[in-house]
């Protein structure tokens, strides 16, 4: 199971919500056995969007050639849908990393 972590997590969206979704964008993109090899570290940020110009963010923590660990940043200001629809996007960029489709 892919291991989650989230820190700064806004009141619009239980932790409980998040994870179950983290989990489920994960099997669902990169299938059980790629993801469960996978340690994703979710932060969430007060106006992100106005600070960077950008909703979220998805980098490599470890080895940039099919790497195993990431963090997301994402904007605490949103909504719980917009959240959860950054969070899946962002998680496609973890696939895309994660399988060597991005460099």
């Amino acid at each position: 199971m892919t291991k989650l972590s989230f820190r700064n997590v806004p009141s619009s969206v239980p932790l409980k919500v998040l994870r179950s979704a983290g989990l489920w964008y994960a099997e669902k993109l990169m299938g059980r056995r790629l993801a469960k090899n996978l340690s994703v570290k979710v932060t969430f940020i007060k106006d992100y969007q106005k600070k960077t110009g950008c909703s979220g963010t998805c980098i490599w923590e470890d080895d940039y050639i099919r790497p195993r660990e990431f963090v997301i940043e994402l904007d605490a200001s949103d909504s719980a849908e917009i959240i959860l629809q950054n969070l899946a996007h962002e998680m496609v960029h973890v696939k895309q990393w994660a399988r060597g489709e991005l460099k």
